[in-house]
């Protein structure tokens, strides 16, 4: 490939510097770029890389990993040659791939295992290259996967927000995550009330009448799992919907007037200095969201900059 140019491309956070050789087209898919380059000036490109990306958001050492590579035919008829899979850590190549393909009209997918080091806590690049049936440069590709004991090495965030019934199908919504190498997701407003997290039963209406499903809930942080990826699911440390604060004066924080602090009387700010039975509560709450989801943690949320606040008994 040519000197890297000066012009650079930025999308969805992904800076990319463009060669100064020829390119028929640049896709975005994901965090990574597929770059197609043109066989000569006056050729026609007979295949592409429409999108690559691993199968899983992070793998754990000793896992088996596999890349997916969508296979673009702009020519209309089958299309034989080869497609070649370098990964690398740093500067050191660390396994070559190769393999014959038949791409048809209607294009296919590839998927390509790959036998990772079983060191942790590893970025690797994956270069992928369609060469022709002499060797001669079709398309070519990148993408990244990494090597983690545990997702908190390098968490990269993301978040669900729909458990309606009957949803968008949960493997299709992670998948979407995982080609952005989204590692862990935060279920946003899954709960019931903020107060209690989980619901009387698995069709529910949370505090806004909304419908939502613990079902739902519960098949997205499979999902998850399966595509590697944390699940957190989200809670306020002290808030509480006016049902249950204004029926426990003492659990509520007041201003200097002696009016309860709220947020436009929608979430009332409770108190959860040690010994306030709110604090018992919400703890108890928390610990059986994530044993009954089962989550593997919690998003903790308060409201705006640390302020001053007044217990009941000081009016």
């Amino acid at each position: 490939m040519k000197r890297l140019t000066r012009r650079t491309a930025l999308r969805d956070g992904v800076t990319l510097a463009l060669s100064a050789s020829p390119l028929s087209s640049i896709v975005y898919e994901g965090v990574h770029a597929v770059m197609t380059t043109a066989l000569a000036a006056t050729a026609t490109v007979p295949v592409t890389i429409r999108a690559a990306w691993p199968d899983q958001a992070t793998y754990r050492p000793h896992e088996p990993a596999a890349v997916h590579v969508a296979l673009d035919n702009v020519m209309g008829e089958a299309w034989h040659g080869a497609l070649e899979m370098r990964l690398s850590w740093l500067d050191e190549v660390i396994a070559i791939v190769r393999r014959r393909v038949v791409v048809p009209s209607e294009g296919t997918m590839e998927t390509v295992s790959l036998r990772l080091p079983h060191e942790s806590f590893r970025g690797y690049g994956v270069d992928l290259a369609v060469r022709d049936e002499h060797g001669h440069l079709v398309a070519e590709g990148t993408t990244a996967l990494d090597v983690l004991d545990d997702w908190t090495q390098a968490p990269r965030y993301g978040f669900l927000s729909d458990f309606t019934p009957g949803t968008l199908d949960p493997a299709t919504a992670v998948d979407m995550l995982a080609r952005y190498h989204i590692n862990v997701v935060q279920f946003y407003d899954w709960m019931w009330r903020h107060y209690a997290l989980m619901p009387p039963r698995d069709d529910f209406e949370d505090a806004l009448g909304r419908a939502l499903s613990l079902r739902v809930v519960r098949d997205k942080v499979a999902a998850c799992r399966a595509w590697g990826m944390g699940a957190l699911g989200y809670a306020a440390v002290y808030g509480a919907e006016p049902e249950y604060a204004l029926a426990h004066p003492d659990e509520m924080l007041y201003d200097a007037a002696g009016e309860p602090y709220s947020l436009e009387k929608l979430f009332y700010i409770m108190n959860i200095h040690e010994g306030n039975p709110w604090r018992a509560r919400i703890l108890d709450e928390m610990a059986r969201a994530v044993r009954e989801v089962p989550f593997d943690g919690l998003h903790l949320d308060q409201y705006g900059f640390p302020g001053f606040a007044h217990k009941v008994h000081a009016f």
